[in-house]
């Protein structure tokens, strides 16, 4: 394993990232990075090429501080952007990063952080259960089937209800008629799919929401930030784990970066099941990105994909274990059931609730 995301509080000058290249042609990548430096396109301060494995090498690369302005989009410019060149000389991937304290006060973390999520949605404990509102794009639902539909799981004890990460602006159900239901019903979350900044920018000013969610890698990490500085209703990023992000970075590595430019809330994926191809290591990793200590708030990981009766226990087992403030999304299990969503959520309150009771023991 790379160095993990836990360089705050030393003394260090330098931004370090881990890249691990696959299948590396290792004499042409050592003559890559010896060029490289001696004709300063990198400013790095120190290129390190180890081998990992028979078939990988490890790349460190420490960047001055002097190197970065304290934006977002340069700030990924300069870690992320020569991927294309480190992708001649084999399979890369971005791996880990340490960060020095300046970079943490540039960029400052969630806004509310995950333990002020649990005040907010009334849970006295993890996880917080949230219900997918399965179908989101039923062009001829009414405001009355979607509070129908949200009382549903509300009334048999989940703390929220959320939009499918694909609903838009439809006529039926426009967005500004959405955003006063949420207005008025703190445990609706609705998605917010726009393409313009300043009206981004108006929702995530509406205090009286509970929380609202984006697409944060879609929209990009420095209108993520931008939504940050202003926020007066929590963030919750979605999963779009999309052509690079899919290919090309640890998830541990993708998670951090959602919370270190602001995300309150990041569905992540559970592991071991075959939504996201995630294995139970994978969920592990991006939920110590999210709740490491670290000088920001922590983001609250809301597992996805795949969550079943027969393996809530495991799922609650495995993250009280490890201590963070998590939540579980479910979606068809509440709304495809042969039973009404009321009585499923109810069941599933009390299958988590068996779950914690035996992890006291």
């Amino acid at each position: 394993m790379g160095t993990w995301i836990a360089g705050w509080g030393l003394e260090l000058n330098n931004v370090e990232l881990t890249i691990l290249v696959e299948d590396a042609d290792e004499k042409a990548l050592h003559k890559f990075v010896e060029e490289l430096q001696k004709l300063r396109d990198l400013p790095s301060a120190k290129i390190d090429v180890t081998r990992r494995s028979e078939s990988a090498l490890e790349l460190k690369i420490r960047y001055p501080l002097s190197t970065f302005d304290g934006s977002v989009g340069q700030f990924i410019a300069v870690l992320f952007g020569e991927l294309p060149f480190m992708r001649a000389f084999g399979r890369a991937r971005f791996e880990d990063l340490t960060l020095p304290n300046d970079v943490y006060q540039w960029f400052r973390g969630p806004a509310f952080g995950a333990s002020a999520l649990l005040e907010r949605f009334g849970a006295s404990a993890p996880p917080l259960l949230v219900a997918i509102l399965k179908p989101s794009l039923d062009l001829n639902s009414t405001l009355q089937e979607l509070e129908d539909r949200i009382a549903g799981p509300v009334g048999g004890g989940f703390h929220a209800a959320k939009d499918d990460e694909t609903q838009g602006d439809f006529p039926n159900l426009p967005l500004s008629t959405r955003l006063d239901l949420a207005s008025r019903n703190r445990r609706y979350v609705p998605a917010i799919n726009l393409d313009d900044p300043a009206g981004l920018r108006d929702v995530f000013s509406r205090p009286e929401l509970g929380m609202a969610m984006v697409n944060a890698t879609i929209l990009g990490f420095p209108m993520l930030h931008e939504l940050r500085k202003l926020a007066s209703v929590p963030i919750l990023s979605h999963l779009s784990m999309q052509g690079i992000y899919a290919t090309c970075f640890s998830p541990r590595l993708y998670a951090f970066l959602h919370r270190l430019f602001g995300s309150d809330a990041l569905i992540t994926p559970i592991g071991d099941t075959h939504y996201y191809r995630a294995s139970i290591g994978d969920e592990a990793e991006m939920v110590r990105a999210c709740a490491s200590k670290l000088p920001i708030a922590a983001t609250m990981p809301l597992l996805t994909g795949g969550g079943r009766m027969d393996n809530l226990q495991q799922i609650v087992a495995r993250n009280d274990l490890a201590g963070a403030a998590y939540g579980i999304v479910l979606g068809g299990l509440i709304f495809n059931s042969d039973k009404p969503p009321r009585e499923m959520a109810l069941a599933v309150r009390q299958k988590v609730s068996e779950a914690k009771e035996a992890g006291r023991f």
